[in-house]
């Protein structure tokens, strides 16, 4: 019974591709995941692969749908990473990809781009039949993900011939949250739209009364009223890891290193969580409350 079970989640489509979706890597200091095309199962052990090399990475969406249960093996996966999820300019993201959609942390929609969900079938033939099981094992994950029974139920509403495209007011009726972008903000690899993202807050471990010693990038960018801002600008940057922020001057300093730690009551500091630095003297070292972005 349970063999025949899973036999029937395997045949599970929300789209009739048989082909592996495109999984791409771009970008150095934030970079991105696009997943192009139909989802099928060999794609979550290769997304998870990909994922691994680059735990830090937002994720493109610009898919049709696929296969459930690969879809849902990404979502959880985008989910573990903490990861962004984004739907590039006039692009959409329907069906299975929708559900890895509703995965990331944070949420992005073009203003000309789509998301799209439709309730789970198996393929007979010419006949599509919603699956009470699929959409059972749909239902499971995006309690797992946080959302309510309205989510699910707005997910499996549409017919597997139909679509139920997101609306604004929809996603607040429910609670689904994600921020919207005109497509003039998009520039090259979406990258500068999105770095602040790529390099959210929380992803940075902080110092507070410390500088890091490493190499620089150009001079100190002035005018800057928060370490977050110097955040924001690091991870619109090529090969920028860390900052230092020189509290009485408002100034970033963006570096493509960070070796060593060393106590300066004029700077807050700031470097990747993946990063090993050596602190001077870590006894003294405290994170400063203020910064905690979790």
């Amino acid at each position: 019974m349970i063999k025949q079970f899973f036999a029937v989640l395997g045949m599970l489509l929300l789209a009739g591709s048989v082909q592996a979706a495109e999984i791409v890597v771009a970008g150095h200091s934030a970079p991105t995941i696009t997943i192009k095309g139909y989802i099928n199962d060999e794609d979550a052990a290769r997304f998870a692969k990909i994922a691994d090399a680059n735990p830090w990475a937002a994720v493109v969406l610009e898919s049709a749908g696929g296969r459930v249960i690969p879809a849902i093996e990404i979502g959880r996966k985008v989910r573990a990473m903490k990861a962004v999820t984004f739907v590039g300019a006039k692009q959409m993201c329907a069906s299975a990809c929708g559900l890895i959609w509703l995965a990331g942390r944070e949420r992005f929609i073009y203003n000309s781009s789509r998301v799209g969900f439709h309730a789970t079938y198996t393929a007979t033939g010419t006949s599509l039949d919603v699956s009470a099981a699929g959409n059972a094992l749909v239902g499971g994950y995006l309690r797992d993900l946080g959302y309510s029974d309205a989510v699910l139920v707005y997910a499996s509403m549409a017919p597997p011939k139909g679509m139920q495209w997101l609306t604004a007011e929809d996603a607040d009726r429910l609670g689904i949250t994600y921020k919207s972008l005109r497509d003039r903000d998009t520039q090259s690899g979406d990258k500068a739209a999105f770095g602040q993202e790529f390099y959210a807050p929380a992803r940075f471990t902080y110092l507070n009364g410390y500088m890091l010693v490493g190499n620089s990038i150009g001079r100190p960018l002035r005018n800057k009223q928060r370490i977050e801002d110097c955040i924001m600008q690091c991870g619109q940057t090529l090969d920028c890891v860390a900052i230092n922020f020189d509290i009485t001057e408002r100034a970033c300093h963006l570096k493509t290193e960070a070796l060593l730690a060393v106590k300066n009551k004029r700077y807050k500091a700031g470097f990747r969580s993946d990063m090993d630095v050596k602190v001077s003297d870590p006894l003294a070292y405290t994170r400063d409350p203020s910064l905690n972005f979790e």
